[in-house]
Formats: structure tokens, C-alpha cells, sequence
């Protein structure tokens, strides 16, 4: 470890850079927290100073961001630097043995923590690590000592080995992830798999065809997109990013559910006695694997998108809340005092407004602004009547007295306190607009820009739903289902599957030329986060204001706070479902890993034929399981609140043509004062303690690390 000069300090560029980097790594802003980390590493480098426990820290602080970010290799380089300036320093043993032991290298992170451990004993995180990286080890050598005599017992004395086929039974069934992986990858470059050996001709002999790899894939892709997106099997699994995914949970995953089919048809054919023999089941076996790797294939390309987006997603929810917090500072009446202002920098709250959709009432020459969400006037349009936003804000079960009055004279499409609201004639005048949209969204399927969905789960038979909902919760599901359609389990990466419709992932500018009409449409989606942004503002003055009337005992709060960013990419989708298509029930933000974090999900039916049968809208209340059916209707739109609302759109059971829809989800938050407060309260302290670290290190003589 290099000495170091106790009156040396760093430059005020690397200390700034540092307390930016920290700043951004308390808001969660992890990219940019590597690139402050970076510069900080950079400033420090080109000084003249060489107080290396002060660079340990930079190096430090970026693998954690790196780490936080799953880039484990960049946090292990970055650890093993900052060991190398200062190996008394504690914390980057931590993140070198933790970020191993992610990969699977279990020997060398239990030498890493060992050697942390010498330094501090009773380091509890190291302490965890060496548990977990020795448990980890002892169960890798039981299976690779389970192997070799499996292996052992299969080969015959005197017989020369050859190179195990991914049709080998046993290489499928025990082989390691890494294995299976490399031999596919093999195979598929030496041309010895291909989509003949596997007689079910479903999603694999999809991914093997070169002209319906991309489509199945990323389904609905747009062209420019195309271009850089993998373009067969090999390519993809040579991406280390799928390839890791793969090794981690896709082939384990499909190793299990294959099994889970294969015993299902032993018991199917035991219950007709017919009993399935060994010859039978080395057969079926490598077929069924291969599908099932196929099924996760697009597993693993769904949780890497999210992952991906679920970054994005997160910034756009905390400078969103800080932006709330601005309001509520506003505001001037918070519960009557409850909660104290939240102070924040300028520079905090300037990069936080930076997310939210704008109006200026400055237009380019070509007349209104195109990164406007306004009017030529600089107003924001006014496209939902007053109220609609009752639907997204009120708190669920304040009380049926209070529910039944503030629906008291209300339109029943706003649904106040079930978390969406319903809005007819959104465009208006269709009966002028809507042959021309009707003709553009024929040409959409026509064209092939739409994308057949890939289904992984064969849907439940579902007619019509008779009669209006009760709002009950809703049973258990039969327990005498068809067996076929539970052979992979519950979730929704089963082998077969119905029709769940097709997509096409689209931005208005895109469809401009070719398809005016329906970007139109989108243009005017669009500017839906402004308004409401709106909306929700003027009702929270609303509140305020009686909550300031009444007596503290009645002053509870009816209302969520809602604040949502610009649109952001890959955000919007056109859909197209006919005779028999049909989406399960989901959650659109479930809060889990790999949420992408949104906060309000809209549908707007742009077309659907007079004779439609079936297709219908159904929300779930999470909180009190109640249900709504909405019907498709032209020029419909439907917006609910993402994490609390859970949606499905129910079978087109017949008619001409089908019904064509638009999809947008919108980033931001909707949640409670308590919830905005706490947040921000603490992303404000931590920014603030940055900044305060970031001062001591600029004061002479004087060394903070």
C-alpha cells in the first residue's frame, strides 16, 4: 500500500464528483452514479496527490454501483483495485467476495472473505458471505461427485467417449447449466440440432426458423429496432448478458418444468394403463427439453427487458416523488401541520422537474412545439372531463357513507375509489375520423408490422361473462382442470397455449407517414400525463383547502398524490385481437424484482366492429377483489392505477375482423403524503450529508474518506 500525505487533499472537482456520485447511488441513479464515480477516478488520477486509501473509496463506491446493477465482473475489477490502494480497507473484500460468489466462483469469494476476516473478525456481511460461499461449495462438490459416478456407471470398459450429444439423456438431466448451454451452442453452429428433431413443432421450431426468430422473440419489434436485436438462437446465446440469465435460472427452470411434463404424461398414460418404457422415455425425453429451453428462452428475454427498463423506471418514480414534495412544500396546509417542509437543493429539484412532460408556450416556426404536451397557447389540453381523475385518487374503502357520497351525482363511468375510470368519445367526432383510422389499422396487419404474442400457457376455457359482476371476491380455482394444462405448473411458461392476439411496438413519429390516423391518436395519448399531472394537482388544492375547514378528527385524507413523468420509449403498443385471442389476468407493476415501475396503464379501443362478440375489458381491485366489466367500445378509453388494479382481456368470442386497441403505460407515482414524505426525507438527508462531505473535503488541511 502506497503512502500518503495527510495535508494532501484531493481537487475539488474529484471531491464534487464524489458527492455527486453518492447523491446519485442514495436516489437509486445508478448510471450515474458510475459516471460521477468515474470522473472522481479521473480528477484524482491526473492530480499530483497520491493518497491512495481516498482512491480506494473511489474505486470502492463504483463497484458498488456497478454491483447494484448486476455488471459483476466491472465490480469485481473495480474491488480488486481498491484492495490493491489500501488492503486494510474492509469494504471492498465485501464487494469482491459478494460479487464472486454471484457468479458462482465460490472458492475464490470464500478466500476473499477470509481474507477480509482477518482484517475485522466480526465483520458481519463477510461473516454471511463465508457461510453462504461454503455451503455453496460443499453442494457443488456433492453434485459433481453425484455425476461422476453417474457417469461412471454408464460407461462402458474399453469404449472411447465422445463428446456428449444435448440428446443424451442423462447430459440433459444432471449436466450443469454451462454445459447444456455450450452444447447447444455447439450444436447449433455445427448444424447437428435443428427444428426436425423435435416432433411438437411449437416455440422452438419457431426460434429456428430465420424468419420467425426475431418475431417470436421480440414480438411486434420495430424495423430500426430489428437491425440490432439477435437474429437467430446462436446469436442470442451468445450475448453475455442472455447467456448469463440462461445459465442462472433459464435452463434449471426448464430442466424442472420438463420433468414436471414428463411425470404428468406417466401418470396420464398409468390412469389408462399404459406405462411408458425406457426406450420411450429416452425418446421423449430430449424433445420435450428442447421446447422447454425454447419457453424460457423467451422467459429470460422478458426478465432482461424488464430489468433493462426497471432502472428507468425507478428514476422516473423518486424524481417524480421529489416533485410531489415540491408540491406538497407548496401547498401550505399538510394535514394541518403534521409534516414539516422537506428541504431540498435547487439542483436536486431542477434535475427532478426535468422528467415531468412540459408546456411551453413557445412554438417553433412550424407552429406548436414538438416536445410540447400543450396547446398552441401554451394551456394544456383539456381532453378528460374534470372529475375522471376522482377514479384514480380516492382512497378504496373510506366507508360506505362516504363512498356512496362523493359517487352522489357522479357519472357512473368514473368509478370513484376502485382505482380507473372509463372515458367515451375520448377523440370525438368518429363517425368522420374513423373510417380513415379503421382502414389504417387494417393496413397495420396487412403489412405485417403487428406481430403474432407468443403463448406460453394455454389459456382456461372462458365463455361470456352473464350478468353484472357482484363485486364478490372471486373462488378458488377448480382443482379438476384438464391436466394438459397444468403440466408445467401454474405460472405462465407452460408448454401449450391458445391465442393471446398481436403487437406491435410503435412511437408516433414512426407511423407518421404511412399511417397518419393512428399516430394521430398516440399524439393525443400522449399529452394524457400533463393533464392529469393537472388534475391532480387542483384536487389536492381541493383537499387542502377542506381539510382546513373541518375539525382534526375529520380531516383524514380521501386522496393519493399522482404525479407522472414524460412518456418514455417503449412505452407504447398497438394491439389487434380476433376470434379466440384473448390476455390473461395480470398486475402491469407488481413492486417485485424486475418491475418496471409503472404507474398508470391506459387502453384505448381505437376500433371495433359493431358485431364483436366477447373481448371484454375485466379490472380487479387488489384491495377488495372487486371486478368490472368493461365492454370494447370505438373510441373508448380505460385508464387504471398499475400496481393496484390488476386487468384481463377476456376472449373475442366471435364477429367480423377483430377488435384493434392502444396500449401506454405512463412512469411516475401515485402513493400517499406519508409514503412521499418518507422518501424523499431520506433521499434529502442523504443528498445532504453528500454535500456536507463533499464541503469537508475542500477545507485546507484536512482529509475526510
Amino acid at each position: 500500500m502506497s503512502s500518503f500525505n495527510l495535508l494532501e487533499e484531493p481537487s475539488p472537482q474529484c471531491a464534487s464528483s464524489k458527492a455527486a456520485g453518492n447523491a446519485a447511488f442514495a436516489s437509486k441513479d445508478f448510471d450515474d452514479a458510475i459516471t460521477h464515480f468515474t470522473d472522481a477516478i479521473t480528477h484524482f488520477s491526473s492530480s499530483s496527490i497520491s493518497n491512495d486509501p481516498y482512491l480506494s473509496v473511489l474505486y470502492n463506491n463504483r463497484a458498488t454501483a456497478f454491483s447494484a446493477i448486476k455488471k459483476h465482473g466491472r465490480a469485481i475489477n473495480d474491488a480488486k483495485s481498491a484492495i490493491k490502494y489500501d488492503n486494510t480497507f474492509i469494504k471492498p473484500y465485501f464487494r469482491l467476495s459478494s460479487s464472486l460468489l454471484e457468479i458462482s466462483n465460490f472458492s475464490s469469494a470464500l478466500t476473499h472473505a477470509k481474507l477480509g476476516l482477518e482484517i475485522d473478525p466480526n465483520h458481519v456481511p463477510l461473516l454471511k458471505v463465508q457461510r453462504a460461499a461454503i455451503l455453496a461449495e460443499k453442494n457443488k462438490k456433492i453434485s459433481a461427485n453425484t455425476k461422476a459416478a453417474t457417469d461412471a456407471k454408464s460407461i462402458k470398459p474399453k469404449q472411447p467417449l465422445s463428446m456428449p450429444s444435448l440428446y443424451d439423456d442423462k447430459n440433459l438431466k444432471h449436466g450443469s447449466a454451462r454445459a447444456i448451454i455450450a452444447q447447444l451452442k455447439s450444436e447449433l453452429t455445427s448444424g447437428k440440432i435443428n427444428a426436425t428433431h423435435n416432433s411438437f413443432k411449437g416455440i422452438f421450431s419457431k426460434l429456428m426458423n430465420p424468419s420467425t426468430f426475431q418475431q417470436t422473440i421480440f414480438p411486434g419489434l420495430s424495423v430500426e429496432a430489428q437491425k440490432t436485436a439477435p437474429k437467430s438462437l446462436h446469436e442470442l446465446l451468445n450475448n453475455e448478458t442472455y447467456e448469463e440469465e440462461m445459465a442462472a435460472r433459464g435452463i434449471p427452470d426448464a430442466r424442472k418444468k420438463a420433468e414436471d411434463v414428463l411425470q404428468a404424461v406417466k401418470r396420464k398414460g398409468a390412469a389408462n394403463n399404459q406405462f411408458m418404457d425406457a426406450a420411450t422415455e429416452a425418446t421423449l425425453w430430449p424433445q420435450i427439453m428442447q421446447e422447454a429451453i425454447a419457453h424460457q428462452v423467451i422467459s429470460v428475454v422478458n426478465r432482461v427487458h424488464k430489468r433493462a427498463h426497471s432502472a428507468q423506471g425507478i428514476n422516473a418514480a423518486v424524481r417524480t416523488a421529489i416533485c410531489l414534495a415540491v408540491d406538497l412544500n407548496l401547498s401550505g396546509s399538510i394535514n394541518k401541520g403534521e409534516y414539516e417542509n422537506i428541504e431540498l437543493s435547487e439542483a436536486m429539484v431542477a434535475k427532478a422537474k426535468g422528467v415531468l412532460p412540459n408546456c411551453s408556450s413557445t412554438n417553433n416556426k412550424k407552429g406548436e412545439d414538438e416536445d410540447s404536451d400543450c396547446s398552441s397557447d401554451g394551456s394544456v389540453v383539456q381532453q378528460l372531463p374534470h372529475s375522471s381523475i376522482l377514479g384514480l385518487l380516492v382512497i378504496p374503502n373510506l366507508g360506505d357513507s362516504r363512498m356512496a357520497s362523493l359517487n352522489d351525482g357522479t357519472d357512473d363511468s368514473l368509478h370513484i375509489g376502485s382505482g380507473f375510470f372509463t372515458c367515451d368519445d375520448f377523440i370525438g367526432d368518429f363517425d368522420f375520423f374513423g373510417p380513415a383510422i379503421s382502414k389504417d389499422c387494417e393496413r397495420l396487419v396487412s403489412g405485417k408490422r403487428l406481430a403474432q404474442i407468443p403463448v406460453l400457457k394455454k389459456p382456461k376455457p372462458q365463455g361470456k361473462p352473464q350478468g353484472k359482476p357482484q363485486g364478490k371476491p372471486q373462488g378458488k380455482p377448480d382443482n379438476n382442470e384438464n391436466e394438459n394444462e397444468k403440466l408445467l405448473g401454474d405460472d405462465d411458461e407452460s408448454i401449450l397455449g391458445g391465442g393471446f392476439g398481436k403487437i406491435a411496438w410503435v412511437e408516433e413519429k414512426e407511423l407518421q407517414a404511412q399511417y397518419a390516423t393512428v399516430s394521430e391518436v398516440i399524439r393525443n395519448l400522449k399529452q394524457l400525463p400533463l393533464e392529469l399531472n393537472s388534475l391532480a394537482t387542483d384536487e389536492l388544492e381541493a383537499e387542502n383547502g377542506r381539510i382546513a375547514k373541518v375539525d382534526s378528527a375529520e380531516s383524514a385524507r380521501e386522496l393519493m398524490l399522482l404525479k407522472l413523468s414524460k412518456v418514455m420509449g417503449n412505452s407504447t403498443s398497438v394491439t389487434f385481437m380476433g376470434r379466440g385471442d384473448r390476455q390473461p389476468l395480470r398486475l402491469d407493476s407488481s413492486g417485485e424484482e424486475d418491475d418496471v415501475g409503472h404507474a398508470v396503464t391506459c387502453l384505448y379501443f381505437v376500433s371495433v366492429p359493431e358485431d364483436i362478440k366477447g373481448g371484454e375489458l375485466k379490472l380487479v381491485n387488489v384491495s377488495d377483489r372487486t371486478e368490472r366489466i368493461i365492454e370494447p367500445k370505438t373510441d373508448r378509453l380505460v385508464v387504471w392505477r398499475s400496481k393496484d388494479v390488476e386487468n384481463e382481456r377476456m376472449v373475442v368470442e366471435g364477429g367480423e375482423g377483430g377488435i384493434f386497441a392502444v396500449n401506454l403505460w405512463f412512469h411516475g407515482c401515485i402513493t400517499t403524503i406519508e409514503a412521499v414524505h418518507q422518501a424523499v426525507s431520506n433521499i434529502a438527508r442523504a443528498s445532504a450529508e453528500a454535500e456536507a462531505e463533499a464541503a469537508v473535503l475542500q477545507q485546507p488541511n484536512k482529509t475526510n474518506i
